[in-house]
């Protein structure tokens, strides 16, 4: 199915720019690209305005009246995005993609899903329909261990297993401070490996815009990953402390249990 709207990530910084959201326009951007010089962001912004006005978006006679070069819907469009007050989002890090779904009020919400940072594809989306789009997304398979886990970890030592070169030092500490099972670290760290140290994860954010500055507050966080024989989750007691966090094993039924129930908190809260 056609998107909605599909334009490159240069072409919805402009839009977001011409809508009056510079500063959230200039940090998608530095955190796309990485700082530019002034030229370079000038440059950048050209040649993506030229593919707008390609692509029929440009309206020449707005711009030479000094208004917004753009039609009141996709302005108003725009906006809805920019504005949203809450945001569930899943990456991929193995593919390098992103899916996004964006609560713009009254029950509403818009599918926005990002390619590799390169290409931003937006559709409305009833919220009944997102739960099998979040699992659409993630594909894992069904599983079904043998045995499901469970066990902590200090927050610092699961932080320092992002990088593998800690893995030895982490897994010394963790055995020594738990007298926890040894074989439950290994096979943890070996589907670590087979994902290429990489995990999945899902979070829900509320935004707020207090002038041009937006501010993000994480309300939870669950990072994942497919195992040998069922489905890796880790999760925090509370996302703004330093607590221990949970690391489980378990099936892919029961994982989608955990994120249904998670959907169904953050739906709660944006209809109130």
């Amino acid at each position: 199915m056609k998107p909605f709207m599909r334009c490159t990530t240069e072409e919805w910084i402009v839009l977001l720019t011409m809508c009056g959201y510079e500063v959230m326009a200039k940090s998608l951007g530095e955190a796309v690209f990485g700082e530019k010089s002034e030229e370079s962001w000038n440059t950048l912004f050209e040649g993506a305005t030229h593919q707008l006005m390609l692509k029929g978006v440009w309206d020449d006679e707005k711009a030479e009246n000094d208004e917004i070069p753009l039609s009141e819907g996709l302005q108003s469009f725009v906006r809805s995005v920019a504005e949203a007050k809450q945001l569930i989002r899943l990456v991929n890090p193995l593919s390098n993609e992103a899916l996004l779904f964006r609560s713009i009020g009254d029950d509403k919400w818009v599918e926005h899903y990002i390619q590799q940072e390169i290409i931003q594809e937006f559709n409305p989306v009833e919220a009944g329909a997102i739960e099998k789009k979040m699992h659409q997304f993630i594909q894992y398979e069904q599983l079904e261990p043998d045995e499901e886990l469970s066990f902590t970890m200090s927050n610092g030592a699961f932080t320092a297993l992002s990088d593998q070169r800690h893995v030895a030092e982490v897994k010394r500490y963790w055995l020594e401070s738990t007298k926890q099972k040894e074989a439950w670290f290994d096979e943890f760290t070996e589907a670590l490996v087979a994902n290429e140290w990489k995990f999945f994860n899902t979070s829900v954010m509320r935004i707020s815009l207090e002038g041009d500055q937006t501010e993000t507050d994480l309300n939870d966080l669950f990072f994942h990953m497919p195992g040998k024989d069922g489905v890796w989750f880790v999760h925090y007691r509370d996302v703004h402390s330093n607590d221990d966090v949970i690391i489980q094993k378990t099936s892919l039924n029961k994982w989608k249990d955990v994120s249904g129930k998670l959907l169904n908190r953050v739906l709660k809260q944006a209809v109130k």
